[in-house]
C-alpha cells in the first residue's frame, strides 16, 4: 500500500487476508480506514451519510487538482495513469485502489491518448452535490 497526501493506493497483491467462501468464492481483504472524522462531520452538519456509487471515465488532461467534500473509494477499472496528490505523484493501473479522505486536494489523469476508467463509491452528505475545488500545487483547501 503506498500513502500519498493523505490518500491510499492499494495494488491487488496489498491484501491483508484472504477467504475462500463456501461457494468456492475468493474474498480479499485489504487495510481498513477509518470514515469516524467524516461520520461526526456529517452528523454535527444534521445530514445523513450516504454511498454513491459512481463511474468516472478519466481522460488524459492536465487540470487543477480538486477536492470532494465526502470520501471516494475506486478502482481502477482499465488502462493506466498517474494519481496526484499535493505530496506528488503515483502511477496506478487497472486492479488498483485509490482511497481519497474528505477534502484532498487530488487528480487522476490517464496515459497518453487513453481513457481509465474508475468505478467506485463516494461517501458524503445526501446534497453534496460533489463539488469541485480547484487548488494549485502545494496548496490545501478547508471544507
Amino acid at each position: 500500500m503506498i500513502e500519498l497526501g493523505g490518500c491510499r493506493i492499494y495494488r491487488p497483491k496489498d491484501y491483508e487476508s484472504h477467504y475462500v467462501g463456501v461457494e468456492d468464492s475468493s474474498c480479499f481483504y485489504f487495510s481498513p480506514f477509518s470514515l469516524d472524522d467524516l461520520a461526526r462531520d456529517v452528523k454535527q452538519a444534521g445530514q445523513s451519510l450516504v454511498a454513491r456509487i459512481v463511474r468516472i471515465e478519466v481522460r488524459d488532461t492536465e487540470a487543477d487538482m480538486h477536492a470532494h467534500a465526502g470520501a471516494t473509494i475506486v478502482y481502477i477499472a482499465f488502462g493506466s495513469g498517474v494519481f496526484k496528490t499535493i505530496e506528488g505523484d503515483v502511477p496506478v493501473r487497472a486492479g488498483d485502489w485509490v482511497y481519497v479522505p474528505p477534502h484532498v486536494p487530488h487528480l487522476s489523469i490517464a496515459d497518453k491518448g487513453t481513457v481509465m476508467p474508475e468505478v467506485g463509491i463516494y461517501i458524503g452528505e445526501p446534497d453534496d452535490p460533489q463539488k469541485l475545488y480547484p487548488v494549485t500545487a502545494k496548496a490545501s483547501i478547508q471544507p
